[in-house]
């Protein structure tokens, strides 16, 4: 009885381990397949867009996820979804343009929209 416990418990641990290492693997994909097909809707849309908004200057940045994210060098409009981030923009001189329902810190802030 004890050998089969023992046998059932190194199975199960090879089984955890190996969903492990399966669930660590990098499953990226060949970067051409993704970039074909989304390159024409792109190629289409600049011109659309070009002649209905402004030159925008956009700045690069790489977000926590590691992804590039293209944002305005001056952005018009600024949300923070809790109350440290809105103490941060008011400290900054910026006034967010809504505040989460929990936000009870400024006079200032708690008279703006709740999202």
């Amino acid at each position: 009885m004890y050998k089969r416990k023992k046998i059932y418990a190194l199975l199960l641990s090879a089984l955890l381990l190996l969903g492990v290492i399966s669930g660590c693997a990098n499953n990226q994909t060949s970067p051409s397949t993704p970039s074909e097909s989304s390159s024409a809707p792109e190629s289409s849309s600049p011109p659309e867009s070009s002649s209905a908004e402004p030159d925008v200057a956009m700045k690069t940045v790489t977000d926590d996820l590691g992804r590039e994210v293209e944002i305005p060098v001056k952005p018009e409009r600024i949300l923070a979804l809790n109350s440290a981030r809105i103490e941060e923009l008011f400290s900054l001189g910026v006034t967010p343009v809504a505040k989460v329902d929990e936000y009870k810190i400024r006079e200032e802030g708690m008279n703006l929209p709740s999202v």
